[in-house]
């Protein structure tokens, strides 16, 4: 296996000035579109841009557990949807799962001025620390009623909205069950 070296003093003032540019910058909507189109996530949280790479299988279990449940207690006109963009003044957020209400207008947009009843995130390696802080207040800031956050080892916590903070409503373990009634009634049994 070659090990790559990397020769510092070849980079120029001028190359070095861009690149910290391009990292420290401040990152804008409309900056979104010149993105490159991959598998990777694109948000913007507090002018920063976030890029996750495609979810691993283990996250993605974690998400159709939380679908099929939201799905399976959903009340007629109630939308549960996968990686649906929101905007959030210049942030640009997507959530693992958010649930949408009847009078939510259609989300037709890669990021969408709507205000879900319930996002969901599920943690990764790279994620949790902004799961934990930057996104749970940018949901608060706007008004997104409850939050859930699933660890990857099966702990899932219930935040509602309380004035302009969450508040951790429960915290279920694997192997405990409860009925949840924002946004609407559901009975959630972790594996």
């Amino acid at each position: 296996m070659t090990q790559r070296v990397w020769d510092f003093d070849r980079i120029t003032p001028e190359a070095g000035r861009e690149a910290v540019a391009l990292i420290t910058r401040r990152w804008r909507p409309e900056d979104l579109s010149a993105l490159p189109r991959t598998d990777d996530r694109y948000e913007i949280l507090r002018g920063k841009l976030l890029v996750t790479k495609a979810a691993s299988e283990e996250h993605q279990s974690w998400c159709a557990w939380a679908h099929d449940a939201l799905r399976a207690a959903a009340p007629h006109g109630w939308r549960v949807h996968w990686s649906l963009g929101i905007a959030i003044d210049d942030d640009r957020l997507i959530p693992d799962l958010l649930v949408l209400s009847p009078e939510a207008p259609g989300a037709h947009r890669a990021y969408n001025l709507v205000t879900p009843a319930l996002v969901v995130e599920v943690e990764s390696d790279g994620t949790k620390g902004v799961d934990r802080t930057g996104k749970h207040e940018a949901y608060a800031f706007a008004g997104i009623r409850a939050y859930w956050r699933i660890e990857r080892t099966g702990v899932l916590h219930v935040y509602r909205l309380q004035g302009s903070e969450y508040t951790e409503e429960r915290v279920l373990r694997p192997g405990e069950s409860a009925t949840l009634d924002w946004p609407f009634p559901v009975t959630v049994s972790m594996p």
